[in-house]
């Protein structure tokens, strides 16, 4: 998968998880908590993420992730 249709899961999985609107604005350079979730949310997040894209992710790799659109692309490093 390439950046954008990761970028895609990462978003589903955000929105549908912080139950947020179809039509709230998104920006990958924004980071998880500036759409209210709270750990265990983000924690969810990347799990349900890394199932559905088939990845697995260190802890530390993870901690570099600094938006949204970062952890995205990690994810995307995975795949390789």
């Amino acid at each position: 998968m390439n950046y954008e249709a990761v970028l895609a899961v990462v978003k589903e999985e955000m929105f549908d998880i912080l139950d947020l609107p179809a039509n709230t604005p998104f920006n990958p350079t924004d980071r998880f908590d500036e759409y209210g979730a709270i750990s265990i949310d983000i924690v969810t997040i990347v799990s349900c993420c890394m199932r559905r894209l088939r990845v697995r992710v260190t802890r530390d790799a993870l901690m570099e992730a600094g938006s949204i659109g970062e952890l995205a692309e990690i994810f995307c490093a995975a795949q390789d």
